[in-house]
């Protein structure tokens, strides 16, 4: 038992060329702690770089021998029209596997990268907790849902611990998914239809987010066996995000009014209702108690995070 303590000392992370699993490795490297990076992009295995790939998620055995912590941050996102099927046989059966082998390989701490959609709303006039109720509606949330039942099961009967860790939209440098759609429609040279809109949505800042997870590895007691819904306590309306964006890149704000009535009215009519709830609509989330009690502070505020998503070199 000695020599298996000595011996795992290292931190896997699975989707490390992913946009989350990127900032992941820079800020654990920063740290100097001992990294495995898994991924379908590594092809041979070198500079502590392994193929992992949810469609073929079995690994060679001795890739985790040495792993205290897996963080699993793969999953099928930012793609359309992917039935529920694909996401069963990927996201869950391939995040079940995996689990298995990290059992097998007496791996002490998995760490599951889950998502809000898991609530399954568009808008909602009350703030959302840990305590509300889930209702997934598309078959990606579906599936996280699935999986975080699964893992509950399995570590409940086994020795590994969980951690899942609930994610509202995420932004960043070289931000990808629903935050760069309100980029692209930020840096556009026209007027937008957005002034006195002062609807509040959750957003989360990318190193927030990876310095909470760095927190969850070294501070285990608070976070062991926890679904955990994590904000970094930024709520921004739509407004004020493209202000944001365009002061930022020295452009002009060129905002202007509509009623909403008319906007619900067109988008409606083109069955865009989804692009009207996250454009107008509410949807906040309040942290997890338990990321309260631990003494966690977000080491970046809005204007920081703002600033370093379109001024990072």
């Amino acid at each position: 038992m000695e020599q298996d303590r000595k011996i795992k000392n290292k931190i896997a992370i699975t989707g490390a060329n992913g946009f989350l699993g990127s900032n992941l490795y820079n800020l654990f490297d920063k740290k100097d702690l001992k990294i495995k990076r898994l991924s379908k992009s590594y092809k041979n295995r070198k500079y502590n770089k392994y193929f992992f790939d949810l469609n073929e998620p079995l690994l060679d055995e001795k890739i985790l021998i040495d792993v205290l912590c897996l963080i699993h941050c793969a999953a099928t996102v930012h793609k359309k029209n992917i039935p529920y099927k694909e996401f069963k046989k990927l996201d869950f059966h391939g995040t079940k596997k995996l689990l298995e082998q990290a059992d097998n390989a007496n791996v002490k701490h998995f760490i599951f990268i889950s998502s809000v959609g898991v609530y399954g709303l568009h808008s909602s006039k009350n703030i959302v907790s840990e305590k509300s109720d889930t209702n997934p509606k598309t078959p990606y949330a579906k599936v996280k849902l699935e999986t975080e039942k699964e893992i509950i099961r399995f570590c409940n009967k086994s020795k590994i611990k969980y951690t899942i860790i609930r994610v509202p939209i995420l932004f960043g440098y070289n931000t990808k998914g629903n935050f760069s759609f309100l980029n692209k429609i930020a840096n556009l040279n026209i007027p937008l239809p957005f002034k006195f809109n002062n609807n509040r949505r959750t957003m989360v800042y990318i190193e927030n987010l990876t310095s909470f997870i760095l927190y969850v590895h070294l501070n285990k007691k608070y976070f062991i066996n926890e679904t955990i819904l994590f904000t970094d306590n930024i709520n921004l309306s739509v407004e004020q995000c493209i202000k944001n964006i365009r002061k930022i890149n020295k452009k002009r704000e060129m905002l202007f009014y509509i009623p909403k009535s008319m906007i619900w009215f067109v988008l409606n009519i083109l069955g865009q209702k989804k692009i009207f709830y996250q454009l107008y609509e509410n949807l906040e989330f309040e942290p997890s108690k338990k990321i309260i009690d631990s003494g966690w502070k977000a080491e970046f505020d809005e204007d920081k995070a703002f600033y370093n998503t379109y001024k990072r070199k």
